[in-house]
């Protein structure tokens, strides 16, 4: 028989090289493209580069060109004023010159008046700088702030050198604000705080438990200026309050859980929300040791100064008061320079004489042990307490629990 001719699959071959070759051609026609930007962009750049230089050459120039005229002027001013002091002695040197000796010498000491005026002038410009040098320093300010809010914001967790930073660019805030003059710097500046500003204060304010309560008060406030009229589109800010404030309980949640492991967690009473919506809670009495509730809650480490114990306990104290309704009677116990009693509400305020030896964890104890039954709950962190008198009690709830129950925070559920 006869062999079928093979021009098909030659013809398959070919067609296959040839579109091979297009696609070849055109990926060489994109990449010479490419490589035609890429040197354009090399090209713009060293253009660039060029004219930073020159520029850079154009100030040093003119810089000199400055100094070489002041140095000029001042030799001229000197030439011709003696010129005018030879002229005048020319002129009048047959009447009394006694005028002219009392003028030279007034000039004289005007002419050094102005000198020394000017070296203090440049003696402030280096102290305190100029506008346009001090209007550059706080943009740049302004910028890392910016940048630190949108961490603060952001970031599950935030350096702590980045809130080192934070402290010390704010510290160099305020001094610049506090340069003579600044209002120049400034006179474009809002009188007011606006809502970029509330939000931004709000987004440096520390992931800490002592800034709960400011929130809670900025929450209120934001309220109240809505209803005022104050603020027309409020949605931002309340986002930005609901975020640190959620940040703040992702904190409390981080401390609490470390102090479930180091403590015995069988004492500890885990469904306090709960008792309380049962109304179950006002047949007990809940004693709180309040500097060891308050103390708990201080961050470790922290690069800035904490919250004096008196900043944290008044706003403590009236969240206290406004959650012991919840419960039969609230004694509120603090360590004291002299024994003191303060009563708000259900709740009993104890200070205790500790340079007496009667610190506020002996009065707790001393208080639970008269007491015949257990009809008593705990809020208190120092395992002493708990190990001398826990058979006394309903139950112990630890200060990060009890913290955000007084602030409305919901608790999570544990294993």
């Amino acid at each position: 028989g006869l062999v079928p001719a093979a021009e098909p699959e030659s013809s398959q071959e070919e067609e296959g090289k040839q579109t091979g070759r297009e696609q070849l051609h055109r990926l060489e026609e994109r990449s010479s493209k490419l490589q035609m930007k890429l040197d354009r962009a090399e090209e713009e750049k060293s253009q660039v580069q060029q004219e930073i230089i020159r520029y850079r050459k154009d100030n040093e120039e003119l810089r000199k060109r400055l100094a070489e005229s002041e140095k000029t002027y001042g030799r001229q001013l000197e030439e011709a004023l003696a010129e005018m002091r030879a002229a005048w002695f020319r002129r009048y040197q047959e009447i009394d010159t006694t005028p002219l000796r009392e003028a030279e010498e007034l000039l004289e000491s005007l002419l050094r008046r102005t000198e020394r005026a000017f070296d203090l002038q440049r003696h402030a410009d280096e102290e305190y700088g100029l506008v346009a040098d001090v209007r550059q320093k706080l943009l740049h300010v302004e910028l890392y702030l910016k940048e630190i809010e949108r961490i603060y914001a952001d970031s599950m967790v935030v350096h702590s050198e980045v809130t080192k930073v934070k402290e010390a660019l704010l510290q160099t805030k305020e001094k610049l604000l506090k340069l003579p003059g600044i209002q120049r710097v400034l006179s474009q500046e809002p009188v007011l705080l606006s809502p970029v500003d509330m939000r931004r204060q709000i987004r440096l304010l520390d992931v800490v438990p002592e800034n709960l309560p400011r929130i809670t008060e900025i929450q209120k406030l934001l309220t109240r200026f809505v209803d005022l009229g104050f603020i027309d589109d409020p949605q931002l800010l309340i986002e930005d309050v609901e975020h640190k404030k959620r940040q703040i309980m992702e904190s409390l949640y981080a401390q609490h859980q470390t102090f479930q492991e180091q403590t015995s967690q069988g004492r500890h009473f885990q469904n306090l929300d709960d008792f309380v919506e049962s109304g179950e809670s006002r047949k007990y009495d809940l004693y709180l040791d309040g500097y060891n509730i308050l103390l708990k809650l201080q961050v470790k480490n922290r690069s800035s100064s904490p919250l004096s114990l008196t900043a944290l306990r008044e706003p403590f104290i009236a969240a206290v008061v406004r959650k012991s309704l919840h419960f039969r009677k609230v004694y509120l116990v603090f360590d004291g320079q002299e024994d003191s009693r303060d009563r708000q509400g259900n709740t009993e305020i104890i200070y205790t004489d500790k340079s007496r030896g009667n610190t506020a964890d002996a009065y707790i104890i001393q208080a639970l042990e008269k007491r015949k039954d257990k009809q008593v709950l705990l809020a208190t962190g120092d395992q002493e307490i708990i190990q001398t008198i826990g058979d006394q009690l309903y139950a112990v709830v630890d200060p990060y629990h009890f913290y955000m129950f007084v602030y409305d925070l919901p608790f999570p559920g544990l294993p």
